[in-house]
This record gives C-alpha cells, sequence and structure tokens, in this order.
C-alpha cells in the first residue's frame, strides 16, 4: 500500500520542534526490535553480546528517510510505513545473525576436517553427503548476502522484501542444520573409524588363522607323506642302513612323543603357530636324514668293530696298546649314546660322538695294526702252530683268483655308497639278486663269482658324476642326465687296469642296455646285450622298485617282480624276466624256511 500524497497531521513539542507522528512511531519500533532481540536457539544471549556489529545496525536505523510533514493523520498508511521499515530491520538483522552464526559452521567445518586426518577409515558416503550439505548452504549464503548488501532495502517493494525475508529465514534453518551436523560429525567419524577398526582387526584375525591353518596343513602333510613312507618300510635296515647299534623301533617311539607334544599344542587354547610348524619342520627334517645320519653311523660302526676285532685279535698274544678305560668309554659311546642322539635328532651333538670316537679308531689303529704284524712275524718265525691267519691274507683266496679283489671290491663299493648316502646297499641288493637269478638259470659257481663282483661293481662309475647331480632331489635337466649316462664308461674305464677283473668289464659297461635297444652307452639290443648285463641291469630294475624312495612308493617283491615281468621284451630279457618271478615265488612260499636275510634285509630269500 502506498503513502505518497497521504496527509499525516503534524505537531510540536514542547521545544517548539515539528514532529512527525509516523516517523517517530517507526524509529522508536526499530529501536526496540533491537534492544529486545535475542537468538532463539542460543543461551538468551542478547543481541548487543551476539554482535558487534550493533552500532551500525543502530546508524542505518538513523538513516531511514523520513516522511514530509504534513497536517493529516492516516493511521493504515502508518501501518504499512511500519510494516515496510520493519522487514527491512529484519533482513539486516537476519544478514548480521547469519554471519555471526556462520563463524561457528566454520568452526564446526574445520572441527569435522580435522576429525578427517585422524581417522584410518571414512565412509565417503556420509562425507559427500556434509559436503553438499555445507556446498548449498554456502552458495546460498553467497547469494543473499550480495543480493542483500548491493541493493538499497529502502528502495525496494514491499513484496521483494518479504520474498528476500523468507529466503533469509530459509538460509537461517539451513545454517542452523548445517551446524548442527557438523557439530556432532567429529563424533560419527570418530564412532564410524573405532567400528570400522575392529571390523578391520576381526577380518585381519580371521585372514591371520587361516593363513596360519593353511601352512599348518601344508606342514602337516609334508610330515604325514614323510611318516607313511617310514610306516610303509617294514625293511628296518633302508633307515637304519644296516647300524646295528641303531634301532628304527627306538626312533619311532621318540618320533611319535613329538607328534604327541605337537598334537597337544595344537589343541591349545592358545597356539603359537610358528612354533608348532617349526617343530613339525624339525621332526620331518629329523625323519628325513635319518637314513642319511644312519649311514655316517654304520660306517664308524664298522671302523670300530674293525678295530675291535683287530685288538681281540692282538688279545690273543696277551698283548694291548689301548687303554682299557678309554675303550670302555668309547664302547659306551658307540651302543649308548650314539644311539639315543640319532633317535632324537640331535645332530650336532651325535657328530660330535662320532668324531671322537673316529679319532679314537684313527689314534690306536695303526698301532694295532702295526703290533700284529710284528706278533705275526714272531710267532711264524717260531713256528706257532696256531694257525693264526695274517690280517693281510685275502679272505676269500679258497674261491679263486678273482675273489681275492672283493675286499678291493668292498672299498670301491663304499666309495660309491659314500658319495650316494641314499642308494647306500644298493650294489650289495644288486649282486645279491644277480647271482640268484644267474642260480636260477644254472650258472657255474666260477662264472657267479664273476658275476657278483661284476654286479658290485656296476655303479662304481658314479665316483666320476658331481655330487651334486648324484643327491639332487628335483628333476634332473637334459645336461645332468647326459652326465648321469656316463657312469657305466667311467666304471669300466676304473676297473680296466685290473687284469684279472677283465672279464667283468663288458658286464659293467653294458648294464644300462635295454631289451628293445633304447638304452645307453651304446643302444644295443636284444641278446647283443651281454648275458651277465641283462642279469644285472634287472637285478638293479627289481632293487629300485622295493625300495622306493620319497617320490615313488616302495612296491612288495612279488609286485616288483610282476613290474619286471610285464616290461619284458621292452626293457628285460624275457628269459631273466621269469627267473625272477620264480626266485621271488619260491622266497615266499610258506614252507620255503628260514632262507638267508640279503645284506639289507629287505626279503627273507632261499639259497
Amino acid at each position: 500500500m502506498g503513502f505518497v500524497g497521504r496527509k499525516v497531521t503534524v505537531s510540536k513539542d514542547s521545544e517548539g520542534k515539528r514532529n512527525n507522528p509516523l516517523v517517530d512511531d517507526v524509529n522508536r519500533s526499530l529501536r526496540e526490535d533491537l534492544a529486545n532481540f535475542q537468538e532463539s536457539e542460543d543461551d538468551g544471549r542478547s543481541a548487543v553480546d551476539m554482535y558487534p556489529d550493533e552500532e551500525l545496525l543502530e546508524r542505518e536505523s538513523k538513516e531511514i528517510p523520513t516522511l514530509p510533514e504534513t497536517q493529516e493523520d492516516n493511521p493504515s498508511l502508518a501501518g504499512s510505513v511500519k510494516s515496510w521499515f520493519d522487514i527491512q530491520t529484519t533482513i539486516h538483522t537476519y544478514l548480521q545473525k547469519s554471519f555471526v552464526r556462520d563463524w561457528k559452521v566454520t568452526a564446526s567445518v574445520n572441527g569435522f576436517r580435522l576429525a578427517l586426518w585422524q581417522v584410518a577409515y571414512k565412509d565417503a558416503e556420509y562425507e559427500q553427503q556434509l559436503w553438499t550439505m555445507y556446498d548449498d548452504y554456502f552458495q546460498s549464503l553467497t547469494f543473499l548476502s550480495a543480493k542483500t548488501n548491493n541493493t538499497r532495502l529502502y528502495l525496494k517493494r514491499y513484496p521483494e522484501l518479504v520474498q528476500l525475508r523468507e529466503a533469509w529465514e530459509e538460509l537461517l534453518h539451513k545454517q542452523k542444520r548445517v551446524l548442527t551436523r557438523f557439530s556432532i560429525a567429529p563424533d560419527e567419524v570418530t564412532a564410524y573409524d573405532a567400528e570400522e577398526h575392529k571390523v578391520a582387526v576381526e577380518r585381519e584375525r580371521r585372514r591371520r588363522e587361516l593363513e596360519e591353518n593353511q601352512r599348518l596343513v601344508a606342514t602337516r602333510k609334508t610330515l604325514g607323506k614323510t611318516l607313511a613312507w617310514v610306516n610303509s618300510i617294514e625293511r628296518k635296515e633302508i633307515i637304519t642302513r644296516g647300524a646295528k647299534v641303531l634301532s628304527l623301533d627306538s626312533a619311532q617311539r621318540t618320533w611319535a612323543i613329538r607328534l604327541r607334544e605337537i598334537s597337544e599344542l595344537e589343541s591349545a587354547e592358545v597356539r603359537d603357530v610358528d612354533n608348532i610348524i617349526s617343530m613339525m619342520n624339525h621332526l620331518d627334517k629329523m625323519i628325513q636324514n635319518a637314513p642319511l645320519k644312519a649311514f655316517r653311523v654304520a660306517e664308524v660302526e664298522r671302523e670300530f668293530y674293525t678295530f675291535t676285532e683287530l685288538q681281540d685279535e692282538l688279545a690273543t698274544y696277551q698283548r694291548s696298546v689301548v687303554p682299557k678305560s678309554e675303550y670302555a668309554q668309547m664302547l659306551i659311546m658307540i651302543e649308548d649314546k650314539v644311539p639315543k642322539l640319532w633317535a632324537s635328532g640331535e645332530w650336532p651333538a651325535l657328530e660330535k660322538a662320532l668324531d671322537e670316537i673316529s679319532e679314537f679308531v684313527n689314534k690306536y689303529e695303526m698301532l694295532v695294526r702295526s703290533e700284529l704284524v710284528i706278533q705275526n712275524k714272531r710267532n711264524s718265525y717260531m713256528g706257532d702252530e696256531r694257525n693264526k691267519t695274517s690280517i693281510l691274507s685275502p679272505k676269500y683266496s679258497s674261491l679263486g683268483s678273482i675273489r681275492q679283489f672283493m675286499p678291493l671290491v668292498r672299498t670301491m663299493v663304499s666309495a660309491i655308497d659314500a658319495r650316494d648316502t641314499y642308494m647306500a646297499g644298493h650294489s650289495d641288493l644288486v649282486a645279491r639278486y644277480s647271482v640268484l637269478i644267474a642260480k636260477k638259470l644254472g650258472w657255474a659257481d666260477e662264472n657267479i663269482n664273476e658275476l657278483e663282483i661284476a654286479a658290485l661293481l656296476h655303479d662304481v662309475g658314479k665316483v666320476n658324476i658331481p655330487e651334486a647331480i648324484l643327491t639332487k632331489t628335483e628333476r634332473l635337466t637334459s645336461q645332468e642326465w647326459e652326465t648321469i649316462r656316463l657312469h657305466p664308461y667311467y666304471g669300466a674305464k676304473i676297473v680296466k687296469p685290473i687284469e684279472a677283473l677283465s672279464p667283468v668289464i663288458p658286464w659293467i659297461y653294458h648294464h644300462q642296455e635295454r631289451w628293445d635297444g633304447r638304452g645307453y652307452p651304446d643302444r644295443i639290443a636284444g641278446k647283443n646285450i651281454p648275458l651277465a648285463a641283462r642279469i644285472i641291469s634287472t637285478a638293479e630294475a627289481f632293487t629300485a622298485m622295493i625300495a622306493g624312495n620319497f617320490h615313488r612308493p616302495s612296491m612288495t617283491p612279488m609286485q616288483a617282480a610282476k613290474t619286471v615281468l610285464s616290461e619284458k621284451e621292452t626293457a628285460f630279457d624275457p628269459e631273466i624276466a621269469e627267473a625272477l618271478l620264480e626266485v621271488i615265488d619260491a622266497a615266499e612260499e610258506p614252507d620255503a624256511g628260514s632262507g638267508v636275510s640279503n645284506s639289507l634285509g629287505i626279503l627273507p630269500l632261499k639259497d
């Protein structure tokens, strides 16, 4: 409603000043509103406390244009003008109020940002909602502030002022919501981070538990394979390597105790998985290394008891060069301490004990031998009738000239076993089965003696093969296989200088040939292969089948013999394969008698 042209009654006060009732009423109302204004959502503080720019509001109220003086009084016009002035004052008040509250908003936003920097886990969707709300509020504040500050409100029409006031009211509500949300945002961010941290810790715990279980399963599986391999072997001397002081049963009892300890740790409420896996790996290595360490024990055992025989022989002359207390100490060590250390897998202590025994033997053996030679010579001069045999005499002189080389052959076989410990005893076993097959084929004793020598020396060429290749457990490369295939050639070359062994050289050289001509080194076939070489080839394959290894399970003698028979006319001579089956079949007859055990105790065989 306009006011131009309307008359307003103007009076004079006691001092004679002209008064305009409408303007006075508007100014008075503006001052009262400013004095009594309080922010509803704050703690009852006055506008003077809340707004440092109140002087600006006072100044603006004084600059409101006054109406022209008139003598007519129009109450309706006065009310409209007062509303028009009130709405401008309200807009200015909202503007100042928004600026004051915006400081709080800014402080809350900074607190929220600081909280985000201090947490590890963030809710991206929650952050996006807050920043969208803040952007909307900030744009509205910027727009309304510019619109309010860049125009003179008293030039605007009343409807425009109403719209602007409503926009400010909406902004203040929006500002309040933003302030509320950002004020509680740090707590919500911290709570979310704590919850996510718990979830992450639990997830990591489950992942670690799964990984530990997988490691346990894999380690247990490996240990299980090793235990299964040991349990499948009834031929205990494969583990003990023929050492008389060692007992597989004693070792298995020790292993069983270790397994129980591991099981108890696995079933405990709090498990140390790394420790359990370490114990499993240690037990697995202990079992796998048992044959290798047993070979060393067997070697020292032979040295010690050979020395003992020499000492006993010297004792028949009432002579002794070894202190009894020292010998007794070594005897206790070899028969009591060494087996316990071997069974418990205490390898460093075992090696130390074996070294002490070896040093003892080396210290006194030459003295004993020298004294024996002296005593033998003295008694030969005196015509001693005790039928003493010199320790230097061939043990098998009665069996023919070639048998005189048996000690040398045994020495060479020991050299082979020392280089390839997992095949220790293999040559003895091949020789044993070769002799049995030859007897089944009706060979003469003299030829059998030569065959036994050849079978014992069939792998002597491996002394020229690098030990890294002989003991390699992974698949051999083509070049490494070519090196392995040279061992028949090396074997023949080693034996060649010994004239008495010349008949067995072709047998050693051709023992890797196959009946179908696919063998090596010359790829000859059928009966072009020397008969003795064919026998050794068959016996060697059979021995490997019943021994087995970590990669291939062992077979029973009958299974192995049937496998050889199934490959006759391809790998093996059919006649020899059938002879082997007959040998095994006869050995397994219930009435075959006690038989004669071979060197590894694999099968009681009938002579």
